[in-house]
């Protein structure tokens, strides 16, 4: 069984006549282009060739690339978890062409092919990063989406554990879904930069931000670290955290983020050294092959040049044109009635979230949105709420992309994830409630 990982969580696994690759991405400029792949890596197409099945973990663009898609011949099986969020990718699959798009129950074991099995881990990260943040967060709130997988190969005899982004918070979890399992390789998340908090919040200083990136960095790897020792695989490789970022906080990102968290290959040492278990970092054409009898043929092939390689196009960011017909504050009222009703459908807790003012301020006007009461207004300066002892949440952005995100031209959590919404937070504590409400701030 042959493994590769090409960049981010872009995977190849190859097993007789079967071909895997997991949560393709090598292609697409991501999140309105403040994303592009990296290391960068020219001749990824020969990569795509006789692919038999392609295994999605969560629909973000990072995971589930629609440009990288096109490199699949069409027959390929489309394996995706059974979350209910996950099916909106199939009106994009059944656009790309795909006929054979299977949705399987997590927890459970599924043969997809002749030699290959996998084990649908569910979200282990419900909590997140900003646990000590918390406030009145109730278990049942949850519409966390990353999941992560075991793969079994009845030929080498061995099974790998690929996480994705399902970083493994809750031990407990972990333990119950890996229970006496042979680990040959573990595949983790090995840092947190793709979400915006700290790097977009602008009420903490640079030094604010990086101590709280790197707390949260050594969150991540103390989780990942009794993870590791739980499951005692025999190689570890850290992956799925690769990109280049682009956009009004571009700038600021090594300010904030360490690099030893950032390039795999340095990473691989650090984890190497803490857990005394082999670690690797593979690149373009190196791959670990495994045999039966815990045997493994390690190739490697790439530079430290190819490691370190960018997309030498810097990218500009581009949002879709909007409809400005309807007073944007009305799109705003009929954007926080939708939410509501939304959340309602869902059954989503929305407890503690009458507790905080959001604030959205545009290049003239801040509105100011009433979460107990439901209403919406205007104000001159955010200090006016504080006649009233409420916390403020203030998204700072552009009219059009406020639109867009209202128009449903653009993910809320996408916008996130680009890192190009501008914060606030007063105090600085997270209402999971309030965050998960606002995917469903659209019209």
């Amino acid at each position: 069984m042959k493994i590769q990982n090409l960049n981010n969580a872009t995977t190849f696994i190859t097993s007789k006549l079967d071909k895997i690759v997991l949560d393709p991405w090598v292609v697409g400029n991501l999140y309105q282009n403040s994303w592009s792949a990296f290391p960068y890596f020219e001749n990824y197409k020969n990569f795509f060739d006789n692919i038999s099945h392609v295994l999605i973990t969560h629909f973000h663009a990072d995971h589930f690339d629609p440009e990288t898609l096109k490199l699949i011949n069409k027959n390929a099986k489309i394996v995706i978890p059974n979350l209910k969020f996950n099916s909106i990718m199939k009106k994009s699959l059944d656009e790309l062409g795909f006929k054979k798009i299977i949705f399987l129950e997590l927890s459970k074991w599924h043969k997809i092919t002749e030699s290959l099995s996998i084990y649908i881990i569910p979200p282990l990260n419900e909590m997140a990063q900003e646990i000590q943040l918390y406030e009145k967060f109730n278990e049942n709130n949850n519409i966390a989406i990353d999941t992560g997988v075991i793969i079994y190969d009845n030929i080498s005899e061995t099974s790998h554990i690929f996480l994705a982004d399902n970083s493994p918070y809750d031990l407990n979890a972990f333990k119950e879904h890996t229970k006496g399992l042979k680990c040959s390789s573990f595949w983790f998340p090995y840092n947190g930069f793709a979400g915006d908090y700290p790097l977009c919040y602008d009420n903490l200083s640079i030094n604010e931000k990086k101590k709280i990136s790197l707390e949260m960095s050594m969150k991540r790897e103390e989780c990942n670290l009794a993870a590791i020792k739980e499951c005692n695989p025999e190689i570890v490789f850290p992956y799925s955290s690769d990109f280049t970022l682009h956009g009004p906080y571009q700038n600021d990102f090594f300010k904030v983020h360490d690099e030893r968290f950032y390039y795999k290959h340095k990473y691989a040492e650090r984890v190497e050294k803490l857990s005394q278990t082999k670690a690797l970092a593979l690149y373009g054409e190196d791959n670990v092959v495994f045999k039966k009898n815990s045997k493994t043929e390690i190739n490697l092939f790439s530079n430290l040049e190819q490691k370190k390689l960018r997309n030498p196009k810097m990218n500009t960011l581009s949002f879709p044109e909007v409809d400005y017909s309807v007073p944007i504050i009305d799109e705003i009222k009929l954007s926080l009635k939708a939410m509501f009703e939304r959340v309602k459908k869902y059954n989503l807790n929305m407890k503690g979230i009458e507790d905080w003012f959001l604030c959205l301020k545009t290049e003239k006007i801040i509105f100011n949105l009433d979460l107990d009461k439901g209403t919406v207004s205007e104000i001159d300066n955010i200090n006016e709420n504080n006649k009233i002892k409420k916390n403020i949440l203030l998204l700072k952005s552009t009219e059009q992309i406020l639109r867009c995100l209202m128009q449903r031209k653009i993910h809320f959590d996408n916008a996130q994830i680009g890192c190009y919404l501008s914060w606030e937070r007063h105090p600085n504590k997270f209402n999971k409630s309030l965050y998960d409400a606002l995917c469903f701030f659209h019209i």
